[in-house]
């Protein structure tokens, strides 16, 4: 303890990260809810610096997801002269990490519930902020990670909340991100009860700018485009008709399906919700490559000759793109496929040093040309701007996923204008989730006011079900 630590910022914050800093050292629990790439990360480091340098707390612990760790590491260096260390490894590394100096602690998510009784005396030996990135990891009251959250969240003197999307799916998600900042106070103490009042079916615009209203007092949102002076993010939507041969194997499952919809109550088509939906991507799947589901499927997906042609335009004008898919063999195949252009890839099966490696690659070697990424793996955290190109080749219903991902290319130290591009197969799934997607992001633009008007929302329920599936 014996270090001498300076309290200052190496880097000078922008006055829209400024006026972030300033709320968060006044208000002791607070959600950041800037969007994706505005600069949250230094927000927090330079806040930290300022609550540290008024004795108001000691450390910090970062909880994040295991893929951020290093990111914050590195970033805490960039911007301050605090002493960051991140806790990873096993056994004995793992607990000697626990007992070194640090002014910032940065621990994931999973190592939280693993080694709950050593953070709870960590937590005990000085007076700690807590900072959970990526908040919505949490929006599950049933979860584990919640449990194991809420069990050190008193050991703390200061708590924020941190991410872009805090409303992945509906208006419930928030529930259990505030519980964590003020034990109910903002949303109330009980779940059920919050439940019933934001219902997830045909909830009213009235009643979205009602939670708004709750949470606006602890929270702070700016938008990039109010921020900061990025080019403009171009969208296009690309219809795709399926061959003769893809055609007959989507319309073959699509039926299988129907009868099986037709088959099922209501009610069980609720408590089978994540089953049905698991279901309804294998359809997304044929659309998007049949090889996916059919074994020993020869023929090239019609998605495919389209990528190809738009690959080839992109590269030609001397630019670089990130291609989206779902699907981790997806991944892998389009790698392959572009190799000739230096490709890289992304996904949950490329461990985090070479992850890294690829980023890295595709950010400063022009003969990285092409990086094909998974955005449940690569949704976070990453800066890839030397891109301003980014291809979907197909999504999931994970409006998390669809934003974040986006946001890769399009945030500070992006130059150039983006093209955000869908590939959506017609006549398909495709266009039900190109739909319930718009729905999702207009509810969470709502509750986040960035808008005040909304279409009427609508779930997944049997009778949408048989009419999308004839």
């Amino acid at each position: 303890m014996s270090k001498k630590i300076v309290y200052e910022s190496k880097t000078a914050p922008l006055p829209h990260q400024l006026e972030a800093i300033e709320f968060l050292v006044k208000t002791p629990a607070a959600a950041l809810f800037d969007e994706q790439g505005v600069g949250k990360t230094k927000e927090v480091i330079d806040a930290t610096i300022a609550i540290l340098k008024q004795k108001k707390a000691d450390a910090a612990l970062i909880i994040c997801p295991k893929t951020l760790m290093y990111t914050w590491q590195n970033e805490i260096k960039k911007h301050s002269y605090l002493v960051p260390v991140a806790i990873d490894g096993s056994g004995k590394s793992k607990g000697y990490k626990f007992l070194s100096f640090a002014n910032i602690y940065i621990l994931n998510y999973e190592g939280v519930k693993a080694e709950l009784e050593i953070i709870k005396l960590l937590l005990e030996t000085q007076k700690f902020i807590i900072v959970l990135d990526e908040s919505q990891r949490i929006k599950n009251p049933d979860s584990q990670t919640f449990e194991a959250i809420n069990r050190i969240k008193k050991l703390s003197v200061r708590r924020y909340i941190l991410t872009g999307t805090p409303v992945a799916n509906n208006a419930q998600d928030l529930w259990a991100q505030f519980y964590f900042l003020d034990d109910g106070k903002t949303l109330g103490k009980d779940f059920n009860t919050f439940k019933k009042d934001y219902k997830t079916s045909g909830i009213s615009k009235d009643k979205l700018i009602e939670l708004r209203s709750k949470i606006q007092s602890i929270s702070i949102r700016r938008l990039k485009d109010n921020v900061l002076e990025l080019p403009e993010k171009i969208f296009q939507t690309i219809l795709v008709e399926l061959s003769p041969e893809q055609n007959k194997i989507y319309k073959k499952l699509k039926k299988e399906l129907l009868i099986e919809i037709i088959n099922t109550d209501e009610q069980k088509i609720i408590d089978e919700s994540k089953s049905i939906l698991k279901k309804l991507l294998r359809l997304v799947q044929i659309a998007s490559n049949p090889g996916l589901v059919v074994v020993g499927y020869k023929e090239i997906p019609s998605k495919f000759k389209e990528l190809d042609k738009l690959v080839k335009e992109i590269i030609d004008r001397g630019e670089k793109v990130i291609i989206w898919s779902s699907f981790v063999n997806n991944v892998k195949t389009l790698q392959s496929r572009y190799k000739e252009f230096g490709a890289v890839h992304i996904s949950g099966e490329v461990e985090i040093t070479r992850r890294n490696k690829y980023v890295q690659m595709f950010q400063e070697d022009p003969d990285c040309k092409i990086m094909v990424a998974n955005p449940a793996a690569a949704r976070e955290g990453l800066t890839l701007t030397a891109a301003n190109n980014a291809i979907y080749l197909d999504r999931s219903f994970n409006l998390v996923d669809y934003l974040q991902s986006q946001d890769r290319i399009h945030r500070i130290s992006q130059k150039k204008q983006c093209h955000i591009i869908k590939l959506i197969a017609n006549d398909t799934i495709d266009l039900f989730i190109e739909d319930k997607l718009a729905k999702k992001q207009d509810i969470a633009k709502i509750i986040q006011g960035d808008l005040d008007e909304i279409d009427d929302s609508k779930y997944l329920t049997k009778e949408e079900l048989v009419e999308l599936l004839n």
